[in-house]
């Protein structure tokens, strides 16, 4: 099964691109995935509720937990999530199933007990690039943990200044992260942040 999550990554898409296949989202059994060329994004999909327990829709083969992987177009990842029960009686009622994909069409349905929604295309015809060497971890790090909110504040307001911001990370894991911009309009017109992890026990 796959929720929300799994489809909202569609704002990660390449939009127009020349290459057709990072138009969409690509949707594999255990996550799913979308890039732009510039950014790289997958998450997994939940494995709260079992597949067995998803409500019986008339009329529908039973849901796929084993499908073949495809590219879901982003407009189509976009209407899905319109599909989605906004108050769902049931935990199980927040993912929604692949009902049939046979490497032309694809149907993905959700449902709020009471009516039936979800999506019924065509997929997009390429191989989607092999992200796993880019996902693989290679190399020394240092972990820090951020919060994702004071981080995108961070971001939009360099995005003001800049398309550049330099980011300086500490080797010790308790210590802040630094971030660097220039406006582009006026060089003597610098921006410093300084944000606080969210702190670590080791």
């Amino acid at each position: 099964m796959l929720n929300k999550l799994n489809f909202e990554i569609h704002t990660f898409c390449a939009k127009n691109s020349l290459r057709p296949e990072i138009n969409g989202v690509f949707v594999e059994p255990n996550r799913t995935t979308a890039t732009d060329s510039f950014v790289l994004i997958t998450i997994t999909t939940p494995k709260r509720d079992n597949i067995k327990d998803f409500p019986i829709i008339p009329n529908k083969p039973k849901p796929q937990d084993n499908f073949k992987s495809f590219i879901l177009p982003q407009v189509e990842a976009k209407k899905l999530l319109s599909t989605f029960p906004l108050k769902p009686q049931l935990p199980i009622l927040e993912n929604a199933v692949v009902y049939h994909s046979n490497g032309e069409t694809v149907e993905i349905g959700t449902t709020n007990l009471e009516s039936f929604g979800g999506v019924l295309c065509r997929i997009i015809q390429e191989k989607y690039p092999n992200c796993n060497d880019i996902l693989t971890e290679r190399g020394k790090f240092t972990e820090i943990t951020l919060n994702p909110v004071y981080l995108k504040k961070i971001g939009e307001f360099f995005e003001k200044l800049n398309k550049e911001i330099k980011v300086k990370i500490p080797l010790k894991p308790n210590q802040p992260i630094r971030f660097y911009g220039i406006n582009e309009k006026d060089s003597t017109q610098t921006a410093t942040a300084v944000l606080m992890p969210i702190k670590s026990n080791d």
